[in-house]
């Protein structure tokens, strides 16, 4: 079992490549069959978790603060907020995160309706 430091680390990466636009980063969090359940939809594999969040990593698109968070063993949830380039915010979705052998390999996201 990892640690809660090094697991929270992996997930903290995740999220500055996420804040700061870097897409190759971000997609270097997760393992090669990483799965991500976000709002109902699936994507198995890196070339699946790309193609759905490309559009997050556009000029226009949102950045995102973490309100919360908690960890419990392999196990990182996250509470965040998108802010948008007007200064609007959305709050807040929710992120689970399973990571193992310091990558993450699994996600589920929920975000408000």
């Amino acid at each position: 079992m990892a640690a809660q430091g090094d697991v929270l680390s992996v997930v903290n990466r995740h999220v500055i490549a996420y804040q700061t636009g870097n897409l190759s980063a971000f997609l270097a969090t997760f393992s090669q069959d990483a799965v991500v359940d976000y709002d109902g939809r699936r994507f198995v594999g890196r070339t699946e978790i790309r193609q759905a969040y490309a559009a997050n990593f556009g000029s226009t698109a949102p950045t995102v603060e973490v309100t919360n968070s908690w960890v419990n063993g392999e196990t990182v949830e996250l509470e965040e907020a998108y802010i948008f380039a007007d200064g609007s915010r959305m709050c807040c979705s929710y992120s689970k995160f399973t990571v193992r052998g310091g990558k993450i390999v699994a996600v589920t996201v929920s975000t408000p309706r």
